[in-house]
């Protein structure tokens, strides 16, 4: 089971087709891949929330919402660009 789960891991890495490998692997260790993935994310997303609920005014909120996207897809041409329009507005 061991060994078909490194090759199913391989093949994914390398992406190449690794179905013959799937059935036969250990299921967990990928679940468990796709929990940490998550969990990043979770946790990403709780601290931006926090930040979100203390601003004073919707700059800041939008300001910490387009930080809070581009961090987790890592889109910095998003950012940028949004920062820019943001930053045209008159500020309160």
């Amino acid at each position: 089971m061991k060994d078909n789960t490194m090759m199913l891991l391989e093949k994914m890495k390398n992406g190449e087709d690794g179905s013959k490998y799937f059935q036969y692997c250990d299921h967990t260790l990928y679940n468990l891949k796709e929990s940490a993935e998550e969990a990043k994310y979770i946790k990403i997303s709780e601290e931006y929330r926090i930040r979100i609920n203390k601003a004073d005014n919707i700059i800041d909120i939008a300001t910490l919402g387009i930080e809070c996207i581009a961090k987790m897809t890592g889109d910095k041409v998003f950012e940028k660009e949004n920062m820019n329009k943001l930053s045209s507005i008159d500020k309160p």
